[in-house]
């Protein structure tokens, strides 16, 4: 994959310069980590509103005697667009398409500078292109990496309140926020079950690790022959703790954090058509034997709200994997 035609809305030397004075100083190398004989690269993924920078403390306690990790998120590259200031006060609803595609040059060129320089790498993304996650495990392994590939095992039920609740967040501190649409959420849902069959399968996947929000569920090695150390796959214990049935107490406090989350940016008058309807479907999977209900269904909000789709909403959180960063492959010369 190349992106020598992709129009990254800066110039080529202004993303370079960007990137040399600003983020690497500040952003990829503010932790002072060092360079490592025997690197490794962690690919961490699952759904929006999964809870994947929740899993943060945990990573950066296991690397912290080794040198130290970096950690990459796509969103973290927005702010150092020129334009992002600007742009939440004048045109919020514009941000996320305007400093995407720079946030995504400055994504692969930090995963190519990461890589040449040696440093313990996670990359942080969505699984929803299963084909360039694996892509990037295959690079990373190329370059002497030894390569762990972890995903979030939450039921769809708590990445939607997931969602919901970081929007409500964003609005509470910025007075707007950036929707994740339901299509993106399934997306990476699906994608990240294909993600775990390719891994178990390429010889690039030296580990393969199942997060909860809380502990660790699954963690499976090769042993010196190659061979998965643990029989049982991947995507099976995904599917089982996806599966898992919530408990009438865990339903019941869902439920009241939805209807107290809706209630909220409803007095914010934050609410839109795509939240209600992911509200409801969250009532819907949370509604047996919880007595509770969110306060409108999205059918009654519908004539009231009108056309306010709400910021982004028609445009998906784009966590993507970094393919060839531009104008070279992963060994660029920095």
């Amino acid at each position: 994959m190349t992106f020598q035609d992709v129009d990254y809305g800066l110039p080529p030397a202004e993303l370079e310069e960007i990137f040399q004075q600003i983020i690497v100083p500040d952003y990829l190398l503010r932790s002072n980590p060092e360079p490592q004989r025997e690197p490794e690269a962690v690919l961490l993924g699952g759904q929006p509103g999964a809870g994947k920078s929740t899993t943060a403390p945990q990573f950066h306690r296991e690397f912290a005697g080794r040198g130290g990790l970096v950690w990459v998120t796509w969103d973290d590259f927005r702010p150092f667009h020129p334009a992002y200031e600007r742009l939440l006060i004048e045109r919020p609803a514009d941000m996320p398409d305007v400093t995407r595609p720079a946030a995504r040059w400055w994504q692969d060129r930090a995963a190519a500078y990461l890589l040449a320089g040696r440093y313990h790498t996670l990359l942080e993304g969505g699984f929803r292109e299963p084909a360039a996650v694996l892509a990037t495990a295959e690079r990373f392994a190329e370059a002497g990496y030894a390569v762990r590939v972890c995903a979030l095992a939450v039921p769809a039920v708590l990445s939607w309140l997931g969602i919901i609740e970081r929007y409500a967040r964003q609005v509470e501190v910025a007075g707007t926020g950036r929707w994740t649409t339901a299509a993106s959420h399934d997306a990476d849902y699906k994608g990240t079950a294909e993600v775990l069959g390719l891994a178990e399968a390429s010889p690039a996947v030296s580990r393969i690790s199942l997060l909860t929000r809380d502990r660790l569920v699954y963690d499976n090695h090769r042993d010196p022959t190659g061979q998965w150390t643990i029989r049982a796959s991947a995507v099976d214990l995904l599917s089982e703790a996806r599966d898992t049935p919530l408990s009438r107490l865990q339903r019941t406090a869902l439920a009241h954090r939805l209807t107290s989350t809706l209630e909220g940016l409803e007095r914010a008058g934050s609410g839109h058509p795509a939240l209600y309807e992911m509200g409801a479907e969250v009532e819907k999977a949370l509604s047996p034997f919880t007595g509770v209900q969110a306060p409108a269904r999205p059918q009654e909000l519908t004539t009231t709200l009108g056309s306010a789709a709400g910021p982004s909403a028609s445009a998906p959180d784009l966590d993507l994997w970094p393919g060839e960063p531009p104008g070279s492959d992963l060994g660029l010369e920095l």
